[in-house]
């Protein structure tokens, strides 16, 4: 990560880097070289649009809610992370059972969006190495469909205690 740090950088994050370094000579004070690039890439982050600026005590439920919408993360990026949260291997193959809402990992599926239980169920039903099922939280946006998993899935033999909830 530290190397991915140092040698990936855009332009921009050079020039924030040398403004830095300007501004600690003018100040007569002292950073190393990773402090230096961490906050050069701080102040580069600023003008993105899901850069939140204000203090956190200013924050609005609006503010909330624009931040939420400009940093979901792709499916991609969600399977790598539970991947790596459920200890499973990188190299799993990982099945589509729905696009974006369902996928099978050998013993373990995830859910990462909204979802229908009748239609979970019937996608469940045939996978017979089922042992867990992994829920990727801020993606469901429906507050009932916890209060129906827990019911529904001991339909198919998954007890409750094997539904993880992460995010």
């Amino acid at each position: 990560m530290l190397s991915s740090l140092l040698f990936s950088c855009s332009e921009q994050v050079y020039e924030y880097e040398e403004m830095v370094r300007q501004e600690l000579k003018a100040t007569n004070q002292t950073m190393t070289e990773v402090e230096i690039k961490k906050w050069a890439i701080y102040l580069s982050k600023w003008s993105e649009p899901d850069f939140y600026q204000k203090s956190i005590e200013d924050m609005t439920q609006d503010d909330l809610l624009t931040f939420t919408k400009n940093t979901v993360e792709s499916s991609e990026d969600i399977l790598y992370n539970l991947l790596v949260a459920d200890s499973l291997p990188l190299s799993t193959k990982i099945q589509a059972l729905i696009n974006d809402k369902l996928y099978l990992a050998l013993n373990v599926a995830f859910v990462l969006g909204d979802i229908a239980i009748d239609d979970l169920l019937e996608k469940l039903k045939s996978c017979k190495e089922l042992e867990y099922i992994t829920i990727y939280s801020p993606n469901i946006s429906d507050d009932k469909f916890t209060l129906e998993l827990e019911s529904a899935v001991s339909s198919i033999g998954i007890k409750t205690d094997k539904i993880k909830f992460r995010g």
